[in-house]
């Protein structure tokens, strides 16, 4: 998820102009435009998500969400072939997790995840993929 505020200091934005298989597409920019291997961006959902203030319910901002993120592969002079990638392998350090690990903090209190709200499912028609969503750099 990323907010508007920092989709604008993003500074490549493009399209999906193809898509190849179920982990590979092509986008419309490419080495002219500044890209470079290993490059990380996410297609974007169609339509940001309002979120409402609980009390007054007037919209107080909105949430960009992503459908997937890719990394540049292959580049040429006007297009990238980005190919999806795993982070599930990857093991986040939390304070919590790190104070179960060692055995200390016991009694602390926090939020359970099922008291918060979360965000409501993508419907299959804004989920996939498609030729002509917007993709925005998020690392180099």
């Amino acid at each position: 998820m990323m907010s508007q505020e920092q989709l604008t200091q993003k500074e490549l934005r493009g399209k999906v102009a193809q898509i190849l298989s179920d982990s590979d597409l092509v986008i419309n920019i490419g080495s002219r435009d500044g890209v470079m291997e290993g490059a990380k961006f996410a297609v974007l959902v169609p339509h940001p998500l309002e979120i409402h203030d609980p009390d007054s319910h007037e919209v107080i901002g909105t949430i960009v969400r992503e459908k997937v993120r890719v990394e540049a592969r292959k580049i040429q002079e006007r297009l990238t072939i980005c190919s999806t990638y795993d982070l599930r392998d990857r093991v986040t350090w939390s304070p919590t997790i790190l104070a179960d690990v060692l055995g200390i903090g016991k009694g602390l209190v926090s939020a359970k995840p099922n008291d918060a709200p979360k965000l409501p499912s993508l419907p299959p028609e804004e989920s996939y993929v498609k030729i002509g969503d917007v993709v925005v750099q998020v690392s180099a």
